[in-house]
C-alpha cells in the first residue's frame, strides 16, 4: 500500500479489516469526533509505517497461501497522525475494497 499527500515526517497507520459494515458491535463507518473523519473498516490487523518528508509512505503485508483465502474481500484505510489538523490530530484515507486474486 503506498500513502501519498499526508503530514510529511509523520506516522500512519494501516487499518485492514474483513468489514466496512461492523467492528464487533460497533456500527461502520464509526465518524471520529466533530471531524468529516470516519473509520470505515474494521481493525482486524494494523502496522503502523513512516511517512517521509515529501508525504509519501508505504508498507506491505504479505498474505498466506491458502486457498480458503482465495477470492476473499478486505479492506483497507490508513489514519495519518497529525496533530495540526482538527481536534483529534488524525486524519483519515477514504476505505479501499480489495479481493485476493486468482
Amino acid at each position: 500500500m503506498r500513502l501519498t499527500e499526508a503530514r510529511p515526517n509523520s506516522v500512519g497507520i494501516l487499518v485492514t479489516g474483513l468489514s466496512n459494515t461492523t467492528w464487533g458491535t460497533i456500527p461502520l463507518p464509526l465518524k471520529l469526533g466533530t471531524t468529516d473523519c470516519a473509520l470505515a473498516a474494521s481493525l482486524d490487523i494494523s502496522g503502523a509505517f513512516a511517512i517521509d518528508a515529501q508525504g509519501q509512505g508505504r508498507i506491505s503485508f504479505l498474505l498466506p497461501g491458502v486457498p480458503s483465502l482465495r477470492f476473499a474481500t478486505y479492506y483497507q484505510q490508513c489514519i495519518v497522525l497529525d496533530p495540526a489538523a482538527n481536534a483529534t490530530g488524525l486524519v483519515l484515507t477514504n476505505a479501499k475494497r480489495a479481493l485476493i486474486g486468482n
